[in-house]
């Protein structure tokens, strides 16, 4: 599809495009009079996205870098695959209720914002990922593979950002901030090259090396 493409269903129901043929040049939006179940976008290219309210999950592979054309609030699961590719998703209304998952290559960034709080699953990261909490914590519920930089800001007051599971490993050097940082737990499976950072609470650092 050489322009913008929209796919229309009504309330509740799900919207598949999974061929892995499928090439959108344009923004993909998905509407709907109410809100949809659960929506699947498969691209051969590179995709900005645009879909209503999601009661369930979401998933987005693209052979290129993944982009967003609106807000994307998503009640279910999120996961989105760009190869070799960039993914940004920094809307600042983003709202993710449910993990979210993320995966690239080579020396490619990941950056997401959500509005509340995040929790990030399994997740592999070819250079540097940056994740913003406006108003709650970042915690994640499986490993996460960094092979840049990581950054963590976790803006409201009494924030924490509790990074605990014992297979995740931050190559590079890992930063936390946050206006009113309290709490922060990070695990890394390897050394981890931690920066400066201020809080209210406490710090608990697991390392498998130096």
């Amino acid at each position: 599809v050489g322009v913008n493409s929209l796919f229309t269903a009504a309330s509740g129901a799900s919207i598949l495009l999974d061929s892995s043929a499928s090439n959108y040049s344009g923004t993909v939006t998905i509407a709907s009079a109410g809100s949809l179940a659960d929506v699947t976008i498969v691209d051969n290219s590179a995709l900005a996205i645009n879909v209503p309210v999601l009661t369930g999950n979401l998933l987005v592979t693209a052979n290129g870098a993944i982009g967003q054309g609106g807000v994307l609030d998503i009640n279910g699961s999120s996961e989105f695959n760009a190869g070799a590719n960039a993914i940004t998703l920094t809307n600042a209304s983003n709202d993710f209720s449910g993990t979210v998952s993320l995966s690239n290559s080579g020396a490619s960034n990941i950056a997401i914002t959500d509005s509340n709080g995040i929790e990030l699953g399994t997740s592999t990261v070819g250079n540097d990922l940056a994740v913003t909490a406006i108003s709650g914590d970042i915690t994640d519920s499986g490993d996460l593979t960094v092979s840049g930089n990581s950054t963590f800001n976790a803006n409201a007051a009494g924030a924490s950002i509790i990074l605990d599971s014992t297979g995740s490993d931050f190559s590079g050097t890992v930063s936390f901030a946050g206006s009113g940082l309290s709490n922060v737990t990070i695990d890394d499976n390897s050394a981890l090259d931690l920066q400066a950072l201020t809080l209210t609470g406490n710090l608990l650092v697991s390392t498998g090396g130096a």
